[in-house]
Formats: C-alpha cells, sequence, structure tokens
C-alpha cells in the first residue's frame, strides 16, 4: 500500500519576512533606491579626475629634466666620438702624406748619389768595379775612391816590362806570357794591390777584353 506521506517529510521554507511582518503585525518595508547622480556629484567627480591629471603631469614634468640631460649627455658623447674619428682620420692623412713626401725625397736623393758613387768607386756590387770609355778610346776605372786611365796597348806595354810571378789560381795570357791577374791589374794600371781583390782583376780584364782562367797552368 502506499504510504501517506508524514507531516515531517514535507520541505521546510525560510520564513518570508513579509509573513513575518504580517503575522507580526507589521507593515511590509519598502527597497531603499540608489540615489541618483546630481550636479554635486558630477562637480565632485570632475575634481577628483582634474586632480588625478594635474598630479601625472607635475610627475611628467619632474622626469622631464633628467630625460632632457641624459639626451644631452648622450649628443654629446656622440660629438666627441665623431670629432675623435675627424681627428685620427686627418692625422692619418697627414702621416701618410708625409710618408709620401719622404719616400719621393730618398727615391731623388738615391738617382743623384747612387750614379756618383758607382762613378767613383764609392759604391758598387761584390767585385764589380766602377768603369766606363772615355771619347779618346781608354778605359776609366775606379778603385778605392781612385781614377785609372788606360788604353789596352798602355795596359799590355807596362806588363811588357815585368817577368811574370808564380800563378797560384788566377791568371791571364797577355803578350804570351801567362800573369797572375792581380800582377797583372796592378801593374797595368799602376794600382797598389791592396786596393783591390782578385774578382775585382778578373772584372777589370774582362772589361778590357782579356779571357782568364782559373786553374794553374800545366
Amino acid at each position: 500500500m502506499p504510504s501517506t506521506p508524514r507531516k515531517e517529510d514535507k520541505p521546510l521554507r525560510p520564513p518570508s519576512r513579509t509573513a513575518d511582518a504580517s503575522s507580526r503585525g507589521l507593515a511590509p518595508a519598502e527597497e531603499i533606491a540608489p540615489p541618483k547622480p546630481g550636479v554635486e556629484w558630477l562637480a565632485a567627480m570632475l575634481l577628483d579626475v582634474t586632480s588625478h591629471l594635474m598630479s601625472a603631469i607635475d610627475r611628467a614634468a619632474r622626469l622631464r629634466d633628467p630625460l632632457e640631460r641624459m639626451a644631452d649627455a648622450a649628443e654629446a658623447s656622440a660629438d666627441a666620438a665623431q670629432a675623435e674619428a675627424e681627428r685620427r682620420a686627418a692625422a692619418t692623412r697627414i702621416g701618410r702624406r708625409r710618408l709620401a713626401i719622404a719616400i719621393v725625397a730618398l727615391a731623388a736623393c738615391l738617382a743623384i748619389l747612387l750614379p756618383a758613387a758607382h762613378r767613383y768607386g764609392l759604391w758598387s756590387g761584390h767585385d764589380e768595379v766602377a768603369s766606363y770609355e772615355t771619347p779618346g778610346g781608354a778605359h776609366r776605372f775606379v778603385l778605392g775612391g781612385v781614377s785609372y786611365e788606360v788604353t789596352r796597348a798602355q795596359f799590355e806595354a807596362r806588363l811588357g816590362k815585368v817577368e811574370p810571378e808564380p800563378i797560384r789560381k788566377y791568371w791571364v795570357v797577355i803578350g804570351g806570357r801567362r800573369f797572375p791577374v792581380k800582377q797583372a791589374v796592378g801593374v797595368g794600371l799602376g794600382a797598389e794591390r791592396a786596393s783591390f781583390s782578385s774578382g775585382q782583376a778578373l772584372s777589370i780584364l774582362h772589361k778590357l777584353g782579356y779571357q782568364t782562367q782559373d786553374s794553374p797552368p800545366r
């Protein structure tokens, strides 16, 4: 059989204020409506917004000076770096110009001095003798700064008056006789043998048109 619901099984509802008030003989309370914004409220809001805006402007003004100082410092640093770069570039250009002038001056000095030094025997290659042929057909040699001028005929005539010395290594045939190269040049030019080397003697003889040998004759 279906059971009859009991009184205790019904859900409980919270008491209503109206019902409670009715039960106590009181009139229900009216709901309070929010106040509508008026002129005073709008004025207060405008004042508040204006105050915040002025405060923000004041903070921005206080920050402007440091920012301007930072910008000025950055600009000054950039100007200083540019000035330093320009100074270095100018110094480099001046240095290159001076170097070019020095090189040109050195080349000019060498062009003037080297021919003169070679002509007077002050500078020459190893065992190379400064010499040139005169318009009269004579040969002029410079040994140790001393100039000797001789023709081939004079050279052979002087050697014809002496006897050949013993040969050690280098020798030359002049007038059908074999002379050591240093004896031949020393007698033929009238120069001291200590003033020239065997290599220089060979160079002089070759320029006079003689063939030399570098082994003792058999």
